[in-house]
């Protein structure tokens, strides 16, 4: 493998507009102030600034070196979808492959993420705007079906009008303009992976929001889905297969590819929507009962008025850093 250098040098260039792009965000100093909390200890926490010098510090020869490390044949998943003609060829082509008797770095260990407080992010903005991030720690090995489990919690607390939370804070009280969650998956340290709920609301609206949150995912533990929901999530799942069987070669492997990219075997797409169909109420509440409790979680704000603390414990003052635009 290899490049000429106006290549390195023009791609140098690109990386470095993308991050200066990062920093004219209005959002930027908050989920910078997320990252450095969330992922402490790995590249992800490392700021905009010090993405930029290590830009700028980038030689070829690392560059380079950085490839033969992790670009080798005992690392590759090889994905086909097409005519089964042409699969004997593609299989005598990969056994020309080589293994390369180089050996990776060992990973070095890094302190597991604290939970269980709440940072409060300065407000940089010169409106009214507030957001609340409640992240609940979910330290497992990713599965389709915890995929499956974390998307139907998804899908019940604030996918669509008739969502807990949609519905509670949107439709009935006015409290935010917009809520969505999210499973956020490290595949190589499954310790920093988290259910992300996040509202979009005025920032004096912060505490009522929170507590509705914490009512709300404490109410999916307790009680579980109800049958309505869970109707509503079989009839989504039943789109999303409906919508695979007419998958082009190419689509199908980056659903694959995806998959593989998850740490898990390929797995046929079509395979994963109909397990999800099958998905109990009783899985759906024990997901909640493990991972969103509200001493498992962090909760960012911005507003002035600090919400419920997520622990009989917060942070300190020290433990809420202010980033300052450069």
């Amino acid at each position: 493998f290899k490049f000429d250098d106006s290549v390195f040098v023009n791609e140098m260039k690109a990386v470095v507009n993308e991050l200066r792009a990062h920093i004219t965000d209005a959002w930027h100093d908050f989920y910078s102030v997320t990252d450095a909390q969330l992922f402490a200890g790995t590249a992800r926490a490392k700021s905009t600034q010090q993405r930029l010098q290590n830009v700028a510090n980038l030689t070829k020869p690392q560059l380079l070196a950085t490839f033969r490390e992790h670009y080798q044949a005992q690392y590759m998943t090889v994905i086909y979808a097409g005519p089964r003609r042409h699969i004997s060829a593609l299989a005598a082509n990969l056994s020309l492959i080589k293994n390369s008797d180089a050996s990776r770095q060992v990973r070095r260990p890094v302190p597991a993420p604290r939970i269980g407080f709440t940072v409060h992010i300065p407000q940089t903005l010169k409106n009214d705007a507030g957001r609340v991030q409640c992240s609940f720690r979910v330290n497992t090995k990713w599965t389709p079906r915890l995929h499956a489990i974390a998307t139907c919690a998804a899908t019940t607390l604030t996918q669509g009008f008739s969502s807990r939370l949609y519905r509670t804070l949107r439709t009935q009280r006015g409290l935010i303009y917009a809520v969505h969650s999210r499973l956020e998956f490290e595949v190589a340290r499954p310790e920093y992976s988290y259910f992300h709920i996040v509202a979009k609301c005025t920032a004096s609206s912060i505490p009522a929001v929170w507590d509705c949150i914490r009512h709300e995912v404490t109410k999916l533990a307790l009680a579980g889905p109800t049958a309505c929901e869970m109707r509503k999530w079989r009839n989504q799942r039943r789109t999303v297969l409906a919508a695979l069987a007419h998958l082009s070669p190419k689509e199908l492997v980056q659903q694959c590819g995806w998959i593989v990219h998850q740490g898990h075997e390929p797995v046929a797409p079509n395979d994963i929507a109909e397990d999800a169909l099958k998905l109990t109420e009783e899985e759906l509440k024990n997901f909640a009962q493990q991972y969103l409790k509200v001493e498992n979680c962090i909760v960012f704000h911005n507003g002035n008025v600090a919400p419920a603390p997520a622990a009989a414990q917060p942070s300190t003052s020290s433990e809420a850093p202010v980033l300052v635009r450069f």
